[in-house]
């Protein structure tokens, strides 16, 4: 077996422990550059930090989107699909994931740079959670890749 063949083998039998130490290491990484980052006025007075009760609403904002994606991973992994970092066909849901978490950490920080409240962005970011949660978990259900035909033909044929 070749060294990208056992990386693709071990990226696809953990994509959901890669996902989950992703989402905790930006949690913290985010919690860190909140945390540390003392927001100026135009003036040069510092304003107040941000609390963490805020990112802790922001934050939660990812989870729906998190936890679809690892309902989804568990009740059915996706077969000869190459893990995003990986060269190949993508599962598509972990596509969605990994782009929703990106426009998240750069919406966090342009926010959090710009002393916006968070909460609100949370919020505002939160209501994508419905369509996104919906979509992967369709993709569990039926791949869009699929044609309906063949799968009742394959459903009548299983009986």
């Amino acid at each position: 077996m070749s060294e990208e063949e056992k990386i693709k083998r071990n990226c696809n039998i953990s994509s959901r422990v890669v996902m989950s130490y992703a989402v905790v290491i930006l949690w913290a990484v985010f919690g860190l550059f909140c945390a540390l980052y003392q927001p100026i006025d135009d003036s040069g007075k510092p304003l107040e930090k941000i609390k963490f009760t805020s990112m802790a609403v922001y934050f939660l904002s990812l989870t729906g989107f998190v936890g679809s994606y690892l309902y989804g991973a568990t009740v059915k992994p996706k077969e000869n699909t190459s893990p995003i970092f990986l060269k190949g066909d993508t599962d598509k849901r972990e596509v969605m994931i990994y782009v929703c978490m990106v426009l998240w950490s750069g919406l966090g920080v342009y926010g959090v740079l710009n002393n916006m409240m968070l909460d609100e962005i949370g919020a505002y970011f939160g209501a994508l959670t419905p369509f996104v949660g919906g979509y992967i978990l369709g993709e569990t259900a039926r791949h869009s890749g699929v044609n309906t035909n063949d799968e009742k033909k394959e459903e009548d044929g299983e009986k």
